[in-house]
């Protein structure tokens, strides 16, 4: 799954370090995937996040992709530009 975020609290890339860095670590920790800034590395108010999950269940991985987009909608600091699941 790719997700575009804006964050509009940012001010600098310190600020959008510490917001990222954070919510990563959160989703990390909450849902036991693997997730990475991937691009718009050098924009204040961007970025751009990769997660990856393996379920041998499909629907069990769609649930928890949609858990992952709800909880960052919930997370605050972030906004949820666009985001697209891709099932391999």
């Amino acid at each position: 799954m790719t997700i575009e975020l804006r964050i509009s609290s940012s001010h600098s890339l310190k600020d959008k370090r510490r917001v990222i860095q954070s919510l990563i670590s959160k989703l990390k920790r909450n849902y036991n995937i693997a997730v990475a800034e991937i691009e718009n590395q050098d924009l204040w108010q961007r970025a751009d996040i990769g997660i990856v999950s393996i379920n041998t269940s499909g629907s069990e991985l769609n649930k928890t992709l949609n858990n992952i987009v709800d909880y960052i909608s919930n997370y605050g600091f972030t906004e949820i530009i666009n985001y697209r699941i891709e099932n391999i």
